[in-house]
């Protein structure tokens, strides 16, 4: 019998990780309602997601990964109100290694000056 996966269990990067590379829907379905913004992001940018998730995720309350559902391909919903020059919405930093240099990305400094 195959051991069922407890995602609770795991943290923000652990999630990450698996929201990047899992093929699985019901997963990725579980993992896009992630208390994490940057899981849900990487639900969004991950290419096995079903359009259903990813139409869902465009009304997610955080800015980033709606924007990062609109930029799937698999996106039916063209809503062009959602739009960001934001460094930290449109940032393509590996989420995996945001919060090493999230800290002193040189953007975000030139865009709040």
């Amino acid at each position: 019998m195959k051991r069922q996966l407890d995602i609770y269990l795991l943290d923000e990067l652990q999630l990450i990780k698996l929201a990047k590379r899992t093929k699985d829907i019901l997963l990725l379905k579980k993992l896009s309602k992630s208390v994490y913004p940057n899981v849900r992001k990487c639900v969004a940018k991950n290419i096995s997601t079903t359009k259903h998730i990813v139409n869902s995720l465009v009304f997610d309350k955080t800015l980033n990964v709606s924007y990062w559902a609109l930029k799937n391909k698999k996106c039916e919903i063209k809503n062009s109100s959602i739009s960001s020059t934001h460094p930290c919405v449109i940032c393509e930093v590996d989420e995996e290694e945001y919060s090493k240099v999230c800290g002193s990305c040189q953007k975000i400094k030139v865009y709040n000056n």
